[in-house]
């Protein structure tokens, strides 16, 4: 079983030209709107789904246009999501014009009240089993999962960790004028990582949560947080680093699947013709957990994890451009190029086009 717990809201993504004049005042025509459910759970789920694997979203939606429009995409494996009277479907207009970073307008909704209880309360009727796993993203935006500073998440993840549940967790950029500014996220960090076997932030979210965390990456910028990291209690680090891949580091902790102990890895991003790349990050991790759940070592589960994210660019929206997991490992085959990887250092592998990290070890197998 597949869990994927958190944020979610209704993306708005309208069709806007490079012409296009964003100012007070002006009207500018713009193409169709296309709609997708998006946030962690919509995204990760969307793309399990398309790589051909089942997966559970769990989250909070309103009774409302909007949610209706949510139950619908997601189609008729939507049920395990709870609807409220309380508060609004949460959605987010994306404003993406071609050589621009994204803009979105966003309302959070339903998301607030969902927190550690929640989770909790949902991962009893679920009750997943050992082996199953579980993906919790976006508590940086999500109230009821920050307000206590964590300690109602990492019980919850705790619980399910406790039961063989491995756990993967995500974060987010806050609004930096809102309550989740004032949050000591070291200290939640220090909290929820224990419970967690897979910590996959994108540096951005990194740098803005972490005062400590520079905003450029470094070579060893990247392989010092992500010991930290493992310091704090996760199993494996994996971080998406933008336009320089992803990196992956993990520790001997025995809860890791066989092969993926003590390995240090670069993957560089494959080459695509991008349309926008909201979602990527989420169609990455959701590469990651289908290695994961298909029994994949470490190389081959993070090769998916940046095939995957690389594949999702191709479509404005998170997931539909996501092939079956057998057309994934059909182009990779034919030898999908990568880009370069400036920050990567160590060995690199022809075969996969990984780079092994200095302190990339074999693995559990020694």
């Amino acid at each position: 079983m597949i869990i994927v717990a958190g944020h979610i809201c209704l993306d708005v993504l309208p069709e806007i030209g490079p012409d296009a004049r964003i100012a007070p005042g002006v009207l500018d025509e713009v193409g169709p709107a296309a709609f997708s459910v998006g946030g962690a759970v919509g995204n990760v789920t969307g793309a399990l789904r398309r790589l051909g694997l089942a997966a559970t979203p769990v989250g909070r939606i309103g009774r409302d246009p909007f949610g209706d429009v949510v139950e619908d995409l997601l189609g008729d494996e939507g049920g395990a999501l709870e609807r409220t009277d309380s508060a609004a479907t949460s959605y987010s207009l994306v404003v993406h014009r071609p050589g621009e970073d994204r803009a979105f307008l966003h309302h959070p909704g339903a998301n607030h009240d969902f927190g550690g209880e929640v989770l909790r309360a949902a991962l009893q009727r679920l009750e997943p089993g050992p082996g199953s796993l579980l993906h919790f993203g976006y508590p940086p935006i999500m109230r009821a999962a920050f307000a206590d500073g964590g300690r109602a998440l990492a019980d919850a993840l705790g619980n399910a960790a406790e039961r063989g549940v491995l756990v993967s967790l995500d974060m987010a950029t806050p609004d930096p004028t809102g309550p989740a500014a004032a949050v000591d996220w070291r200290a939640f960090l220090a909290r929820v990582l224990p419970n967690v076997s897979l910590f996959a932030p994108s540096w951005s979210d990194l740098a803005a949560l972490l005062p400590d965390v520079p905003g450029t990456a470094t070579t060893q910028a990247v392989r010092d947080a992500a010991v930290r990291f493992l310091t704090s209690g996760a199993s494996a680090v994996l971080l998406k680093l933008g336009s320089h891949g992803a990196y992956l580091r993990s520790g001997d902790a025995a809860r890791l699947p066989s092969g993926w102990r003590n390995r240090e890895l670069w993957s560089p991003n494959f080459v695509v013709d991008a349309r926008g790349t909201t979602g990527a990050g989420d169609a990455t991790i959701a590469g990651m957990l289908a290695g994961i759940a298909t029994g994949a070592d470490a190389p081959t589960a993070l090769t998916l994890a940046s095939a995957t994210g690389a594949a999702s660019v191709a479509q404005r929206d998170g997931s539909s451009a996501v092939p079956t997991l057998d057309a994934l490992n059909d182009r990779l085959a034919t030898g999908w190029p990568r880009a370069a990887a400036p920050l990567a250092e160590g060995r690199p592998d022809s075969a996969t086009g990984l780079i092994h990290g200095p302190e990339d070890g074999t693995g559990d197998r020694s």
